[in-house]
């Protein structure tokens, strides 16, 4: 049992809920539609939605079938088929790791269900957590034109990531516009895959959130510059908890061939 969770079970949903989640249902399938909220993702076998119920904003994610991609070889996808219905469990796995990354003194979106329900070969999850009052890094870097204030920004962010990181944590997709940025501090959003590692799987998994983030950011502002000086309070950050990075220009080559391969993408 995870602390402050209570088991959930109720028409056929199993897993925690949070123990001072006043507005939690007594039936979470008439809850949901209830409260459609606003679709952010709306696919086949993953539904994301933002609900403003008693006044709390949430995000509630749905997910039907593992959301990886279509095509691949007949085996692999039934393998994939078999983990999730018979060894699946992302949304407690989320819950959990959300709650570890909160006891380490991350800050990030705070979980507050995590179900799943299943049937004959078929099976489903629900994890919601709630609304984070802060704009992403996303949002900042494209709504302000003042120099120094992006610098602040990205310093302040790659202080933050550094602290992430040097905790263990691993993002599972560590863009700008999953972590926000309240003029302190980073808080992590959409933590479905983030999860702790250490040694050599640590440091591939530092570079991979290091490309993600720097990918993202130079092709949403067209501009590799702010990537480059990201990497450099990055580097600095990590020297300041006496330890060294010095991938940054592995990282950016990284970053720039997936940029090219995707103006490539969006020629065709």
């Amino acid at each position: 049992m995870v602390k402050g969770f209570e088991t959930y079970s109720q028409n056929g949903w199993k897993g925690l809920v949070s123990s001072d989640w006043h507005g939690r249902p007594d039936d979470l399938d008439k809850w949901l539609v209830e409260n459609p909220g606003e679709r952010l993702v709306n696919r086949a076998g993953r539904v994301v939605s933002r609900v403003v119920a008693d006044g709390e904003e949430l995000y509630v994610k749905v997910v039907k079938s593992l959301d990886d991609g279509e095509g691949g070889r007949c085996l692999l996808c039934l393998w994939k088929w078999f983990k999730w219905r018979f060894l699946g469990g992302r949304a407690l796995k989320a819950l959990e790791g959300t709650e570890a990354m909160r006891e380490s003194g991350v800050f990030c979106a705070e979980a507050v269900l995590a179900v799943r329900r299943t049937h004959v070969f078929k099976a489903e999850e629900i994890f919601i957590s709630r609304g984070v009052p802060y704009p992403s890094v996303m949002k900042i870097m494209t709504e302000t034109t003042d120099a120094e204030r992006r610098k602040e920004v990205l310093r302040g962010v790659a202080a933050g990531l550094c602290d992430f990181h040097c905790h263990g944590f691993l993002h599972g997709d560590c863009i700008p516009g999953n972590l926000l940025w309240d003029g302190e501090h980073v808080h992590f959003i959409d933590n479905d895959r983030t999860q702790l590692a250490n040694g050599c799987l640590l440091q591939r998994g530092i570079r991979r959130n290091l490309v993600q983030f720097c990918f993202r950011m130079s092709w949403s502002m067209k501009d590799f510059s702010l990537a480059e000086l990201f990497l450099e309070y990055y580097a600095k950050a990590m020297e300041a908890r006496g330890k060294s990075f010095y991938g940054a220009e592995d990282v950016m080559e990284k970053a720039r061939h997936r940029y090219e391969k995707k103006q490539k993408e969006k020629k065709k």
